[in-house]
């Protein structure tokens, strides 16, 4: 792309290509390097993250207490914080479990991250079968003022975890300085309180909310003494079997050939690239003026995606940023003339523009846009001309990329939300099964159940994300909102649900439990019912033959599962 405005000779490509591959070889030895210096840095940052964003949906959890809270609105706002959640645990047990040095590492460092993520994973546990009937506990617990202290002690308790969160980034001991003993005795007293005064008024709901802080806050001392403890125990649990619990990649080559082919999203998206990039190829050889044209093609690559609404996304970041950068850019370079101090800033911006790569895009190019154009000015290149052309190459290559979402093998979330819908409703049978397992008198596999667990975050995670991607794409393309929307919610009150049963199991394996296993083995059915329609929908909407279809249920809709 670099090299389209130059027309080079045979030698000079092989020379080019070299250079292009000791750029390669050289940041992946400084990469080793830094690696071998601080191996465990990358874990901490991804685990301080994750820390920090299970927090988040801990305040989202306080809120439902608050007597100002639109419930409707924080249910959407924590299935959104639920994906978050959930795609930064897998990039931590991407760092994490994949990496036989962290795992097999008997040092103090290796043993904490491990420790801390195990966790964190069933703090998030405890936090999200937290539910409850949110409408009935204000109307009958409001006035009381209980709720308010409730949710004052959870924005603490989300407090302190980001504390803990930032700690691991920076990699520093946490001191404790806050205890949450007395506030949980008031809230107990209150309730006492609540009771004495009204004997008729049940408080049942209140003291099972007690018991879960009272839990999370013993979770959260346990997270955050790792952190101090000069000492931690060897006993690294080990025997979860790291190894499933992260995704594999299959470079079978037949999984190549199988995507040449139609049916194949990948496939599409490759020719989209490939068709848009030869568009704008042509433009910038044909109609573009300027030495940079190659602008127009980058902004195409980095901007179109697989969906439609990710293209969107990532365009009006590119553009945002772009524009506001281009007149930082300029305002610099108009008004500070001296070279040594636009070196010194390009440094500073170059130093923000990969910082903010990964956690802000806008940011991230805002930052770029006046980095790029410092440079340019060092090498000759007149920058009021260069801002222009900056700014005009990237609303080309952003017009065609948005555009060819549009036209070009348009992939709408709504034709593939079955697919999504199929597999969170199987994940949530799996995890009721190992459930169900253990109130028929086996004994709990906690490594299955972990995985079944594991596997109920990821899919609702997948789920909401592809709910939310829908509803940011055209009217006309939306289906079911409503229901999809409802759909989402209520899993997630499942998963809570079933979470819950699985935290109150008794701890003798010997224990049978016949009318919970009833009630457990009855909603089993009534998911397997769910998955068969929606089986059977996703076949005929995606054309499939030699699928058996009951006439009674030719007519499917979301509406009906």
């Amino acid at each position: 792309i670099f090299m389209i405005e130059k027309r080079m000779l045979p030698k000079e490509v092989v020379s080019s290509s070299l250079l292009i591959l000791a750029g390669g070889v050289w940041y992946t030895l400084v990469s080793l390097t830094f690696f071998r210096i601080r191996p465990y840095r990358a874990a901490q940052q991804a685990l301080g993250e994750c820390i920090s964003e299970v927090a988040e949906y801990l305040r989202l959890k306080a809120n439902f207490y608050a007597e100002k809270t639109n419930i409707d609105e924080n249910y959407k706002s924590l299935v959104s914080q639920q994906i978050a959640v959930s795609q930064h645990q897998d990039a931590v047990r991407e760092l994490l479990f994949k990496s036989r040095k962290i795992i097999k590492e008997s040092t103090h460092a290796g043993r904490i991250l491990i420790l801390t993520f195990v966790d964190l994973v069933d703090l998030f546990d405890q936090i999200t079968y937290t539910h409850y009937d949110y409408e009935t506990l204000r109307k009958t617990y409001l006035q009381t003022g209980v709720l308010e202290e409730i949710s004052e002690l959870i924005n603490k308790m989300a407090h302190e975890l980001d504390l803990v969160g930032f700690s691991v980034q920076s990699n520093k001991k946490y001191k404790r300085s806050i205890s949450h003993t007395a506030e949980l005795e008031n809230i107990k007293t209150h309730i006492d309180q609540i009771a004495a005064a009204d004997p008729k008024k049940s408080t049942l709901f209140l003291k099972k909310i007690l018991v879960n802080i009272r839990n999370i806050n013993q979770r959260l001392m346990d997270m955050a003494s790792y952190t101090s403890a000069p000492h931690i125990s060897q006993k690294t649990p080990q025997n979860l079997e790291f190894a499933r619990f992260i995704s594999h990649q299959n470079y079978a080559p037949r999984l190549f050939l199988e995507n040449l082919s139609f049916k194949s999203a990948s496939f599409k998206h490759a020719l989209r690239v490939a068709i848009v990039c030869g568009i704008g190829f042509i433009l910038a050889k044909t109609v573009v003026t300027g030495h940079h044209s190659y602008w127009v093609l980058l902004t195409i690559i980095v901007i179109l995606k697989p969906g439609f609404s990710f293209t969107k996304q990532r365009n009006s970041q590119r553009l945002i940023g772009t524009v506001v950068g281009g007149l930082i850019g300029f305002l610099i370079l108009f008004f500070i003339p001296d070279k040594t101090v636009l070196f010194f800033i390009m440094l500073i911006l170059m130093l923000f523009t990969y910082s903010f790569l990964r956690l802000n895009y806008v940011v991230s190019v805002i930052f770029m846009t006046p980095f790029v154009l410092i440079a340019f000015n060092f090498l000759g290149v007149e920058f009021i001309h260069t801002v222009e052309e900056r700014v005009l190459d990237t609303f080309i290559g952003s017009a065609l990329a948005f555009g060819s979402a549009f036209v070009i093998f348009p992939n709408w979330e709504s034709d593939q939300l079955n697919e999504s819908l199929s597999k969170v409703i199987l994940s949530n049978q799996n995890y009721l099964k190992t459930v169900t397992e253990r109130l028929n008198g086996l004994p709990l596999n906690m490594v299955e159940y972990k995985l079944a667990r594991k596997d109920v975050y990821v899919e609702s995670g997948n789920l909401s994300a592809a709910f939310e991607r829908m509803i940011s794409e055209p009217k006309s393309k939306q289906k079911h909102t409503q229901d999809i929307h409802k759909f989402v919610v209520l899993n997630h009150m499942l998963s809570s649900a079933i979470a819950a049963i699985a935290a109150n199991l008794p701890d003798k394996n010997s224990i049978s439990l016949p009318v919970q296993l009833k009630l457990a083995r009855h909603a089993e059915i009534i998911l397997k019912e769910t998955s068969k329609k929606l089986n059977i929908l996703t076949a005929v909407s995606t054309g499939e033959t030699g699928v058996e279809t009951p006439n009674n249920q030719q007519n499917l809709n979301v509406n009906n599962t």
